[in-house]
């Protein structure tokens, strides 16, 4: 076991059931299935910052039931407040208010949370955001459709109405009205034509 601190969340498990255990835990849930434990784990490689870690090992060998490659360990070093906003979008798409309760609580929700929606593409736009942010600080709606659209879709686990086959196609304008609706929410500023994190 990693040392903690307070702001910092610091653990490493030999086993996803394990990271399952440990994130429902500082979650505030009662436990956390396959798909929310994949979605946490998702969202953590897209929003953390240069000065956090999440790595994740694969095992070699597939497990039939899930049909993926399940982690062998999962190491995490983050910011408290990186595992707030991980709560609040986990609580949003998931769990309808079990999450934020227990944040609240616990003195540590201070942001409206807003919900996000999976089927227009607007929580998949929002990673890519969050992706690009970090990798360069800044991205257009153009950029972030031509990141997605044509490509593998990266959470087939989530209906929706821009996939086909497996494959992306939602298109520039539909991203811009997806970013609009996360500016109108004061989820994310656009200045320029450049998307950036609301302060």
């Amino acid at each position: 076991m990693l040392p903690e601190s307070r702001d910092r969340l610091k653990f490493s498990v030999s086993s996803e059931a394990e990271a399952k255990q440990r994130f429902a835990v500082e979650l505030g849930v009662r436990s956390l299935d396959d798909e929310e434990m994949r979605f946490v784990l998702d969202l953590l490689v897209a929003i953390t910052e240069p000065s956090e870690t999440v790595k994740l090992l694969q095992q070699s060998k597939r497990d039939p039931e899930r049909g993926r490659l399940p982690y062998s360990s999962v190491h995490i070093d983050i910011k408290r407040s990186t595992l707030m906003a991980v709560a609040a979008i986990l609580d949003a798409v998931f769990t309808r208010g079990l999450s934020l309760a227990a944040l609240t609580a616990l003195g540590y929700a201070t942001q409206t949370i807003v919900f996000l929606n999976r089927e227009n593409g607007e929580f998949c736009n929002l990673l890519s955001v969050e992706s690009a942010l970090k990798r360069s600080g800044n991205v257009s709606p153009r950029e972030v459709a031509a990141s997605t659209v044509g490509r593998e879709c990266v959470h087939p686990q989530f209906p929706c109405a821009h996939r086909r086959d497996g494959i992306c196609f939602i298109a520039e304008p539909e991203v811009i009205a997806n970013v609009s609706n996360l500016v109108r929410q004061n989820v994310l500023s656009m200045h320029s034509g450049q998307i950036s994190r609301s302060k």
